[in-house]
């Protein structure tokens, strides 16, 4: 009894638009004349025309005109990178773009699409969806307005970025801070190629990975409405691929705007905190802010200092010169004990012309000489760099100061710290003007 025959794996018809119509997408296949020669059911739900409508329509009549010579572009480049591509894992061989289509009703859709050429004679074969950003960007503005935080805001930006790049890790870099951007998203991403790309003057930026063989990182801008630089959005680039594509840059710097929601959101939240916080006239903290500073204090900060400023003969000058010269005084204070104080104390206006210093972490010996500092700087009245300005001649630049200080080196003096040291002030108030 004879073997019965088998068929050569090249017998084998294969069918590339089979099962197609079961998706839950819609796929389109045209030729190099842009000609479409399949459409599946999904996609002609998706575009709004009835079954078989699509068949043997030119694509060049329902493709807005500004995206036609890219897709042409894209088909010439995937024909010469055809070989090549035949030798690619699967993910790596298909392209991501977005276009604009008119539907059925003739109304323009955004559509976004993965591209794929079976062979150099092709047809192009394209998998059609709403467009990904589009539908990022509803979903990040329902969360925006259900007060999501940063943090989930950005995990929906790096999963639009991941959807549109299969394989590769985002991230939203933010430049709040310039000197320490900081990068949120799926992994680590090494702090250089944060500062980098956080401060890269380039819109578009490609950065080289650190050991030999890896990739390397997209980078591109993220600006304000006022065209500040806010931060960038980077994504891992492939192994050989350092430069981005010309579809890669237009889908990036789509997914870039949407990010620009979420920064733009957080700088105008943090812009609300500092307004909050911040005392108008002198820049300095305000009594909120300087009472919550101490309210969290522990046993990290110890040993603490407080030190409690009021100023001497302040509402004479109201009354001689006016509250205009009265303001610039309480800025002139506000600068002086500045340049006496260390960069990481906390100063506060804490109403009137009373004002404030927190000193973390300071022991008493430097706590002494940074008291010291202070009262020498308010009580001298030719303090060098201050100009009059507009005030009336005569009209002072300071007026003197009353300082004292309280300490804490263990948790429960830290309760009362404020009163302490606003009792010692008036100690010192009390025995200059009786010695006076």
């Amino acid at each position: 009894m004879s073997a019965a025959p088998r068929l050569a794996e090249a017998e084998v018809p294969v069918d590339p638009v089979q099962g197609l119509d079961e998706l839950p997408y819609g796929f389109i296949a045209v030729g190099f004349d842009l000609t479409i020669s399949y459409a599946s059911h999904g996609a002609h739900e998706l575009l709004g025309y009835e079954p078989g409508d699509l068949v043997g329509r030119s694509a060049v009549d329902r493709l807005d005109p500004d995206d036609f010579d890219r897709i042409l572009g894209l088909f010439e480049q995937l024909t010469d990178d055809a070989d090549r591509r035949r030798t690619e894992p699967s993910s790596a061989r298909h392209v991501e773009l977005s276009l604009r289509l008119l539907d059925g009703h003739d109304r323009w859709l955004s559509i976004g699409a993965t591209g794929r050429l079976l062979d150099r004679e092709g047809p192009f074969f394209l998998m059609l969806r709403p467009n990904q950003v589009d539908r990022s960007m509803g979903e990040l503005v329902r969360g925006m307005a259900l007060g999501h935080s940063t943090s989930e805001l950005v995990e929906i930006v790096t999963n639009l970025v991941r959807a549109q790049f299969p394989g590769r890790d985002a991230w939203v870099v933010s430049r709040l801070d310039a000197s320490v951007p900081l990068a949120r998203g799926t992994t680590a991403l090494p702090p250089s190629i944060a500062v980098a790309a956080a401060t890269a003057g380039a819109p578009v930026r490609s950065f080289k990975a650190g050991g030999s063989g890896q990739g390397g990182y997209w980078a591109v801008a993220i600006d304000d409405a006022g065209g500040h630089r806010v931060g960038a959005l980077v994504v891992s680039a492939p192994p050989g691929e350092l430069h981005p594509t010309p579809y890669d840059v237009d889908i990036l710097q789509q997914d870039a705007q949407v990010a620009s929601l979420v920064l733009r959101r957080e700088i105008d939240e943090l812009a609300l905190q500092l307004a909050m916080s911040t005392d108008q006239l002198t820049g300095a903290d305000n009594r909120g802010s300087f009472q919550a500073a101490v309210a969290d204090l522990g046993p990290d900060s110890l040993e603490v200092a407080v030190l409690y400023v009021d100023l001497d003969r302040f509402k004479a000058i109201n009354d001689r010169f006016g509250h205009a010269c009265g303001d610039r005084v309480l800025r002139n204070t506000v600068e002086r004990i500045r340049a006496s104080i260390r960069s990481e104390d906390l100063l506060a206006r804490l109403g009137g012309d009373e004002f404030a210093v927190l000193c973390r972490r300071i022991d008493h010996d430097d706590a002494q000489q940074l008291l010291r500092r202070v009262r020498a700087s308010l009580n001298d009245r030719a303090h060098p760099g201050e100009r009059h300005g507009d005030a009336p001649a005569g009209a002072p630049v300071g007026c003197g100061a009353s300082v004292g200080m309280a300490t804490a080196t263990s948790p429960s003096e830290l309760n009362d710290l404020i009163e302490r040291a606003d009792a010692a002030m008036y100690a010192v108030k009390h025995a200059d003007f009786a010695g006076g």
